[in-house]
């Protein structure tokens, strides 16, 4: 039995052009970069996500890919035991067993209690079904499989009525359909064995039992009944009641008739949603229900030759959310379905409903792996839900997992021994049953422990009931070390838990989950945590051994006002959903500082779903200095709604903040809100506002703000000491000139509009005669002079350029505006293949911006993963910068960070810090070293 990685996470980083065959321009957003994970969810299904830079943003995307010809795989849909309850997804699915699903079917919003539009099926069984749907036209389509195994996308129209002794007496609104229970309703086991949850919310509903085609008990207002396995409940409201109670008598014969478009006795699955927005592989004219321009959207596929379905959705955003994902458009989203291999396909509900959660072969239960647009999970009606309906055998394959790939030197690793069956079940093993063994050169194992002595792969085998299974553990020696933070800033009483990695002379970096050890004459240490006891600075000594590294410390802070809002002129009101009345003003009656504040009155409606109104500032509140939190005076109400705000970073990004979620108070208290830690400074503030998550209250509401201020760290002096650095493994002595080898001088900026003209001559020539010296001069950055002694001159530009030389390839690559996305996109769909096409083992990028510098964290970790994936094919890369006045080397993950200085100050004195880099390159290997000028 071969399964040998059906259950690795594979991660694949993929260009546009290896994805996409098709035109950009139908598309949308074009692909400028792939990342990919797939993971194995049961034998016949799988999870990918698939994170994307488009041009007109990040793109995530969460695919669920089924086999239909496993018979021991199905899909469903899934709706909540309590008659009408609104349920989250995860829940739906994890009371169902599902194993992987997504919301499904469009419902009406208000309430905790609402019916999915639609008619849904599962297993030959009608679970939900109603009749005002598509009355008019094709607005709401359902995917459904007749019992055949065949699958089609179209449109039901019902209609069902209720017989007594042979005669019609009215028409159902629906099958297990319980909104406002105006109209009759057909009850069955569906929604529970009794009618207790219908009774509590509805007090005067009388039910005609029916069993085995006749009446049996006709209940009185509000009495629970039993909702039998052979039959089924009529509801019927006070008003239908008075009507048609009196011709209905127990003994008389009963007959639900349901007309539809197709015959439901014929259909094994039907999960209902939106448009159907392809059909037979093109866009139809008239594709039904789909809430136009970029949404989040869920959708469901079927291939043509009907093998595999994918369940699909995109995350996208709403105004009270923090997604960067920007969702589909209609054409988008048709053309994702293509693009996947889909030959038909239907809109799921989407927006704040759009959700997917899955439970891996690794996994015990479902987990959300979307990211909910309105930043907390919408509850739905229906779920499509992917069924594993095949039994545990026994062992087939043997695994064994240590709790670190990776470990250092006197390191530890856990063992875990488990097994799969043939259908991927997970069958747990006792470590007790397990023969363990390994190189004793390597370390040793005790129990299920293994303890690493010595550097290297150790290799460990695990023999269960004459079932081998490998693996290796790589044991680095750490030669740096770094703590998550370099300063930390606490008021005092305060305490921060700290965490490190080590680092390796090739630079890949390990956790170190032990051995780390603190000391500090300015605060309390315990294990790991630092606790604040005074004012002042200082800093903490963190030691690995004779290792070592070291953490500023600011315990103190001071107020900064930024804004009283005594000046404020123009404010804007929001809502969200749009159309919730409010207005946003200055109020100089409620106050807590100065003489006005603001004041924010609206009105939310009685809903489950969240809502929130804004004060928007049209020109944003600029916030000075570097505060670690934001304080806001807040007048409550007493309603327990949220107060955050939406701050924008130096860098354009945005994010939400809270200064409570619980406003649980109706006189003016202080609250505080962190800022976060990928913050780039400086920020301001865009928005302050309310939301709900549900709410009961319909009267006018109002909330009043005043007295915003920054919290910023104490000015502190401290010197601290420098960490120990790491030598590099290609650090060398590159002088003279050797046959076979190419040497490649490179220097940062060396231009100054306002140096000294006598000394901008004699500097620069310094510079030129050390460019000189080697095959090839490259200028890092800006220059205005040509190096001597015959060496090639390349010089970097605005530009993507790449130069293919002996031994190395040169890649010119620019990021002025903080990135590639905002500077040239066209750069993120070359560089990789440009690179991998090419022979040369050596690959030297240079760039106006360290990646680091990146105003967009996404976009630099999606850089750094490109660049390991070329260094992992076994280049030796180095990255070369020149936005610093220093030099400095950082290796992560085997690619070199260099950043060269420049020669200019900005008031026109000479940096001392200013080096050359020498490069002495073959085939092989790279050798470099740095050249001090001064």
């Amino acid at each position: 039995m071969k399964i040998n990685m059906f259950r690795k996470i594979i991660v694949v980083t993929v260009l546009a052009g290896t994805i996409f065959a098709c035109s950009t321009v139908a598309f949308g957003a074009t692909t400028l970069y792939e990342q990919i994970t797939a993971e194995t969810v049961a034998k016949g299904v799988t999870y990918e996500k698939k994170h994307r830079l488009t041009e007109d943003g990040w793109l995530d995307i969460h695919m669920i890919t089924v086999d239909l010809t496993n018979s021991n795989i199905s899909v469903e849909p899934i709706e909540s035991k309590t008659a009408g309850l609104r349920e989250k997804v995860g829940k739906l699915l994890t009371d169902a067993n599902a194993i992987a699903g997504a919301n499904s079917a469009y419902f009406g919003m208000t309430g905790s209690y609402s019916a999915g539009f639609g008619t849904n099926i599962a297993n030959g069984e009608i679970i939900s079904m109603d009749s005002d749907k598509n009355l008019n036209g094709n607005q709401f389509g359902t995917y459904f499989e007749d019992i055949n195994g065949q699958g089609y996308f179209d449109y039901f129209k019902n209609h069902m009525e209720f017989y007594a002794n042979g005669s019609s007496y009215f028409e159902f609104s629906g099958i297990n359909t319980i909104t406002q229970m105006i109209y009759p309703v057909y009850l069955d086991r569906n929604i529970g064995v009794d009618t207790k949850a219908i009774d509590s919310r509805f007090s005067d509903i009388t039910k005609i039992v029916v069993e085995d085609g006749k009446i049996v008990k006709i209940s009185g207002k509000g009495e629970t009944v039993a909702i039998p396995e052979n039959g089924y409940i009529v509801a019927l409201s006070s008003k239908f009641a008075e009507v048609y109670l009196s011709k209905f008598a127990v003994g008389q014969s009963a007959e639900f008739k349901i007309t539809s478009t197709f015959d439901v006795d014929k259909i094994n699955t039907a999960i209902s949603g939106g448009g159907v927005i392809l059909k037979n592989g093109v866009k139809p004219e008239n594709y039904g229900e789909m809430a136009t321009g970029r949404q989040p959207r869920t959708l469901l596929g079927l291939s043509q030759d009907q093998k595999r379905l994918k369940i699909i959705v995109a995350d996208g955003q709403r105004s009270n959310g923090n997604n960067v994902s920007i969702g589909l458009t209609v054409d988008e989203a048709i053309w994702l379905l293509k693009s996947e291999g889909m030959y038909n396909g239907l809109n799921l509900d989407g927006g704040g409903s759009s959700l997917m959660a899955v439970k891996t072969v690794d996994e015990s239960g479902v987990s959300t792996v979307s990211s909910p647009a309105e930043g907390s999970e919408r509850p739905v009606m229906t779920a499509v839900g992917v069924f594993d309906n095949s039994p545990v055998g026994e062992i087939a394959e043997l695994r064994i997992k240590p709790s670190a790939q990776t470990i250092v030197e006197g390191g530890e690793a856990t063992l875990e021994v488990y097994g799969y069956d043939e259908n991927y079940h997970r069958i747990a093993v006792s470590a007790k049953d397990v023969e363990f063994a390994c190189d004793s050169n390597m370390g040793a194992i005790n129990g299920n422990t293994f303890t690493a002595v010595n550097t290297g792969s150790a290799f460990i085998s695990a023999t269960y009931n004459n079932m081998v299974a490998t693996t290796a553990v790589e044991v680095s020696k750490i030669a740096a070390i770094e703590a998550n933070k370099t300063q930390i800033n606490l008021n005092v009483g305060e305490s921060i838990n700290l965490n490190f990695k080590g680092i390796t002379a090739d630079g890949h970096t390990k956790e170190l989950t032990k051995g780390v050890e603190l000391s500090s004459d300015f605060g309390e240490i315990s294990g790991t945590t630092f606790k604040a006891t005074k004012m002042g600075a200082g800093y903490i000594t963190c030691s690995f051994g004779d290792i070592k590294c070291y953490v500023k410390v600011v315990v103190g802070t001071e107020e900064k006002a930024v804004s009283s809002f005594e000046n404020v002129k123009y404010l804007d009101y929001i809502s969200y959903p749009a159309g919730l009345k409010g207005i946003a003003g200055i109020s100089t009656a409620n106050i807590s500082d100065g003489s006005k504040a603001l004041g924010l009155s609206y009105n939310f409606k009685e809903s489950t779903n969240t809502q929130a109104a804004y004060v928007s500032f049209p020109t944003a509140i600029s916030v000075s200095g570097q505060p670690s939190r934001l304080k806001l005076d807040i007048k409550g109400n007493g309603t327990g709604q949220w107060v955050r705000a939406k701050i924008i970073y130096a860098n354009g990004a945005e994010s939400v903040i809270d200064f409570s979620r619980n406003v649980n108070w109706t006189d003016w208290q202080t609250m505080t809100a962190d800022i976060p830690s990928n913050v780039k400074y400086p920020i301001a503030v865009k928005t302050i506002y309310v939301a709900a998550l549900t709410n009961t209250i319909t009267a006018q509401q109002a909330m009043y703000f005043d007295n915003l201020r920054g919290e910023i760290p104490i000015s502190a002096d401290v010197v601290v000491p420098t960490a120990q650095s790491i030598k590099d493994k290609f650090e060398g002595d590159t002088t003279g000139k050797e046959s076979g080898y190419t040497y490649v001088s490179m220097a940062g900026s060396v231009t100054s509009g306002v140096a000294n003209a006598n000394t901008y001559t004699s500097e620069r020539a310094k510079v030129n005669t050390t460019l000189g010296n080697g095959d090839i001069a490259v200028f890092a950055g800006k220059s205005d002079i040509s190096a001597e002694n015959g060496a090639e001159v390349i010089k970097w530009t605005e530009d993507y350029k790449v130069y293919n030389k002996n031994n190395v390839t040169l890649v010119n690559m620019f990021a002025k505006y903080g990135g590639f996305a905002k500077t040239k996109k066209t750069q993120w769909s070359s560089f990789k293949n440009d690179v991998l096409s090419t022979n040369n083992k050596n690959v030297i990028f240079f760039m106006d911006v360290a990646p680091s510098d990146f105003y967009d964290a996404d976009e630099e970790a999606l850089f750094q993963s490109a660049l390991k994936n070329i260094a992992d094919t076994g280049k030796n890369v180095f990255v070369i910068s020149n936005s610093q006045s220093n030099y400095s080397l950082k290796v992560n993950d085997g690619v070199r960070y260099i950043s060269l200085p420049q020669l200019w100050k900005a008031n026109g004195e000479i940096n001392k810090n200013f080096v050359t880099l020498r490069f002495k390159l073959n085939g092989e290997t790279a050798v470099f070293e740095t050249i001090k000028l001064y």
